[in-house]
């Protein structure tokens, strides 16, 4: 028996901090070059619009407020839950690898959401 989630939020700017969460945990998950890091950071972040978001270091956040970040993001419009999973798709894809943890994590995180995974995936 599926709950069904309201949506409740529909713009990024709406979830900026939740979102700022999960896509740095992906980082921390992906890619171990600093550099590199804030780059697909960047990427993941300006894709949904959200151009003054910054990389957080893990000890910013706790493992219960990634969950709530991609709770948060489940209860998001359908077109928006659209472009943050492309955010998150885009760092993932970021260094042309895709390993297996990077795709169980992307994986995982659709099915939460209840969202297709970009056709490029």
């Amino acid at each position: 028996n599926k709950k069904v989630i309201k949506p409740r939020y529909k713009t990024a700017g709406d979830i900026h901090h939740q979102y700022s969460i999960v896509l740095s945990t992906l980082i921390h998950h992906c890619h171990l070059d600093p550099s590199t890091a804030k780059r697909a950071f960047s990427r993941g972040a300006t894709t949904v619009g959200l151009y003054n978001s910054k990389l957080l270091s893990k000890n910013d956040y706790t493992m219960k407020e990634f969950r709530d970040g991609v709770k948060a993001m489940a209860e998001c419009y359908p077109l928006l839950k659209a472009r943050l999973l492309k955010g998150l798709t885009n760092v993932v894809e970021f260094d042309k690898e895709i390993t297996p943890l990077e795709n169980e994590i992307i994986t995982t995180i659709a099915a939460i959401m209840d969202c297709p995974l970009p056709r490029t995936w």
